[in-house]
């Protein structure tokens, strides 16, 4: 089943690179199915991903150490406060709780397509957009969440994110913030906390657009 570390159970090491599992340790690297770094509005791992490049489905696991060789991690902190979510080895809904006091999150599975993509329902009518350019957006304020907290990232042309609160800092042509392919749909759940984003281009001027998922 699905659930959230407890923060308390990962070390994280900037200069390694590298998170450290303690108390609450998963099994393999297919049990780990989420990491963010939501104090820099960073996400480090995220292997449902296949378009991230280096930002998200790469790293290596040898238990108890996850390492993520394709981010570079070297101006991130070791106090950096992380978002981690591992599948437990367990079945069936919410209730019990995870290891080393993680809260369980029930999850639904999403319905699939004729060609096995996951599909969902959009809030459509408060869906934002934002213009990408050379300089970095105002912070803008995520749509309101659905019951998953989950949101799709469009974006027309190749641009750099950053997410955080409403103090949330420029974001820069740099590592460091997660990046969007030109015509890339991403999904990411939102975690708690994490209220603005900032957008700015790689070469070419276009448009982010965000929708929640309901």
């Amino acid at each position: 089943m699905r659930v959230v570390l407890n923060p308390a159970n990962a070390a994280f090491s900037a200069t390694a690179g590298t998170i450290t599992f303690s108390s609450t340790i998963p099994a393999s690297l297919s049990h780990i199915l989420f990491v963010a770094n939501l104090t820099r509005g960073v996400v480090y791992f995220d292997p449902t991903n296949a378009n991230g490049g280096g930002y998200l489905g790469t790293a290596t696991y040898a238990s108890p150490v996850l390492s993520l060789p394709g981010i570079n991690t070297a101006e991130h902190a070791n106090g950096d406060r992380l978002f981690i979510e591992y599948d437990d080895g367990t079945s069936g809904g919410g209730g019990g709780g995870g290891g080393g006091g993680s809260s369980n999150v029930t999850t639904t599975a999403s319905p699939t397509d004729a060609i096995g993509n996951n599909t969902r329902q959009y809030d459509w009518i408060n869906s934002q957009r934002t213009a990408i350019g050379s300089t970095t957006s105002a912070a803008v304020e995520l749509p309101t969440l659905g019951a998953s907290r989950e949101v799709m990232f469009h974006s027309s042309s190749r641009c750099f994110v950053r997410m955080g609160t409403s103090t949330v800092i420029a974001a820069t042509v740099a590592a460091g913030q997660m990046v969007l392919e030109a015509g890339e749909r991403f999904h990411i759940r939102i975690p708690a906390g994490t209220t603005h984003y900032r957008v700015i281009r790689d070469t070419a001027d276009g448009f982010l657009n965000v929708a929640a998922v309901l």
